[in-house]
């Protein structure tokens, strides 16, 4: 089979909906429409529709994750102080 073929036969990607994407982020849809205008999350325009393939949002939140960092340790007396006032 061709590669030509192959796309042809292919499973279509996942494309989610506004509502979905902001129910997935928990988030308001206007929020989620206000992103795209700036073009802080990744879409795209299918005619006048607005959709999201879930392996590019997924990527776009794993790039914005942060890591903990094991070499900050909180002094535990401030804390304490803290409490304590």
């Amino acid at each position: 089979m061709t590669d030509a073929a192959n796309r042809d036969t292919a499973p279509m990607e996942r494309l989610l909906t506004p509502d979905e994407i902001a129910r997935l982020l928990n988030v308001q849809k206007a929020t989620i429409y206000a992103w795209t205008h700036f073009g802080f999350i990744p879409h795209i325009k299918v005619g006048r529709l607005l959709r999201f393939r879930e392996k590019d949002v997924l990527k776009w939140l794993e790039a914005r994750s942060t890591k903990g960092s094991k070499s900050r340790v909180p002094d535990l007396r401030i804390v304490e102080k803290r409490k304590i006032s």
